[in-house]
């Protein structure tokens, strides 16, 4: 199935079981980031924000030589690394670009964010 080959990309033969698990999740997570940077794209294009665009279009290009890069080396830190650093520019880009911090319906996110989180 294509769900499979795609959660698969980086996968060795020689992984115990919880580091193919953790690839695969690592995977799933950069995925779906992509799909999420289609629609905040979509969003930007619509709502006539071309830094919303902007920084979207350089989160999914980032993600997909993330992506490139983790099929090659098939090292899960590295790719773990740039997922989360390009996630967090991505909501901050977010926040500024939409009115801020104080203006911003990014906030919303943290709120059901667990209490450790905060």
């Amino acid at each position: 199935m294509l769900w499979q080959w795609l959660l698969d990309i980086g996968a060795d033969p020689a992984d115990d079981a919880d580091l193919a698990l953790r690839k695969r999740t690592a995977m799933g997570t950069l995925w779906a980031v992509l799909a999420v940077g289609v629609v905040y794209l979509a969003t930007g294009l619509a709502t006539d924000r071309p830094l919303v665009a902007v920084f979207a279009v350089i989160q999914m290009s980032v993600q997909l030589v993330n992506l490139v890069i983790f099929s090659r080396t098939r090292r899960l830190e590295p790719a773990t690394w740039i997922l989360i650093g390009v996630g967090l520019a991505t909501i901050f880009s977010g926040m500024l670009t939409l009115g801020g911090l104080a203006l911003s319906g990014a906030n919303i996110a943290w709120e059901g964010a667990p209490a450790p989180c905060r």
